[in-house]
């Protein structure tokens, strides 16, 4: 089981996953690494009952821009924040953004991790 909080998108992109059998280790792989130069998870979402016994990892929030969305160029805003270009396989191009932080919660999945405090 995962919790991702998504800010400043919240309402729109936080979700609850469970994942079963192979996805397991698609999720503990897919958000296990956290950026270290995340804020750590909001102290309002730290008080939830039970949020002390999840791992908490910290990774950046992308929006995706594709180019045929934009035919003059990236969006001014967009080019301000954190960002990096990607190729489609028909060789045009997306903009990956970064808009905020998300926070994962995962319960511990083997006997030697913990959660942090």
């Amino acid at each position: 089981m995962a919790i991702r909080i998504v800010a400043p998108e919240f309402a729109h992109s936080s979700e609850v996953m469970i994942a079963i059998k192979n996805q397991l280790e698609r999720y503990h792989t897919k958000y296990n690494a956290p950026d270290p130069t995340g804020p750590s998870l909001p102290e309002v979402y730290q008080k939830l009952a039970g949020a002390e016994r999840l791992i908490w990892h910290t990774q950046p929030w992308h929006i995706y821009l594709d180019d045929y969305d934009y035919p003059d160029g990236w969006p001014a805003w967009a080019l301000r924040l954190p960002h990096s270009s990607w190729p489609y396989e028909d060789g045009s191009e997306y903009l990956a953004v970064q808009t905020g932080w998300m926070w994962v919660g995962q319960l511990p999945t083997r006997a030697t991790e913990q959660p942090t405090p």
